[in-house]
């Protein structure tokens, strides 16, 4: 059982509940970024289309995939 608050509430489901939505911002944040992108990339009205928001998109990608294999690392360690 789960309790936020209360006599028999702890701390864990709030850090979970923190994480899942830390997480959820983050893939939204980059699923959204990416289909922008794609949608520049094919209108016709951009002849000269910059590499650039690509490799910053793909740099983000990359931080956030070593950021979470950190945390799984982490917290398995800790267990």
């Amino acid at each position: 059982n789960i309790h936020f608050v209360g006599r028999n509430s702890n701390a864990a489901p709030s850090f979970l509940f923190v994480i899942t939505l830390v997480h959820m911002a983050h893939v939204l944040g980059g699923v959204i970024a990416i289909l922008v992108i794609f949608f520049r990339a094919f209108n016709s009205k951009f002849k000269n289309y910059s590499s650039m928001p690509i490799e910053v998109i793909s740099t983000y990608w990359h931080f956030v995939d070593i950021l979470w294999i950190y945390l799984f690392i982490f917290f398995n360690w800790l267990r």
